[in-house]
C-alpha cells in the first residue's frame, strides 16, 4: 500500500518550497524598490521645476531621453509625428524651435509628407507643451480649427 518514496524526495520538496518563498520574498523587495522609485520622482509642493528649452537637436542625441507624444499638439497624428521622428525631432522643445519653412522642409521636402494646413500652429503648440503650460495650449487649440487659425 503505501507509496514508495525515493530516498532525498522529501528534501527537494522542503528546497522547492524555499525556492517559491525566496522568489516571493524578491518580488515583494522589487515592487517596494519600484514604489520607492516613483515616491521619488514627485516633486514637493512650491518646488520650481526647470522649464528650459532642450537643447537636444536631433534623434541620436536624445537617445537615452523621453520621446515627448507630438500628438498632443492638434493637427498631428500617428503619420506627422513618425515623419518628425524621423526627422530628429521627437521632443515639443525641438518642434517649437522650428519655423513654418524648417517643418515644410524637414516633413514635405525631405521625407515627401503631405502639406498640412495645421503645419503653421505646430511650433506655438509645442513651445506651450514644451513649457508645460497645458491650459494655454488647451485654449489655443478650442481657437483653432482642425489645427490652423
Amino acid at each position: 500500500g503505501d507509496p514508495v518514496v525515493p530516498e532525498g524526495a522529501e528534501d527537494l520538496v522542503a528546497d522547492e518550497t524555499g525556492v517559491l518563498e525566496d522568489i516571493e520574498s524578491l518580488r515583494s523587495g522589487e515592487e517596494a524598490l519600484a514604489e520607492e522609485e516613483v515616491e521619488n520622482i514627485v516633486a514637493e509642493p512650491g518646488t520650481v521645476i526647470d522649464t528650459e528649452l532642450s537643447e537636444t537637436t536631433s534623434a541620436e542625441d536624445a537617445e537615452g531621453g523621453t520621446a515627448d507624444d507630438l500628438k498632443l499638439v492638434e493637427g498631428i497624428g500617428p503619420y506627422y509625428e513618425r515623419l518628425l521622428n524621423e526627422s530628429g525631432i521627437t521632443t515639443f522643445a525641438q518642434l517649437a524651435a522650428l519655423s513654418y519653412d524648417d517643418i515644410l522642409r524637414m516633413v514635405v521636402e525631405e521625407r515627401g509628407g503631405r502639406k498640412a494646413a495645421s503645419m503653421g500652429t505646430w511650433s506655438e503648440q509645442a513651445a506651450l507643451a514644451a513649457a508645460g503650460k497645458w491650459a494655454d495650449l488647451e485654449t489655443l487649440q478650442k481657437s483653432l480649427k482642425a489645427g490652423r487659425r
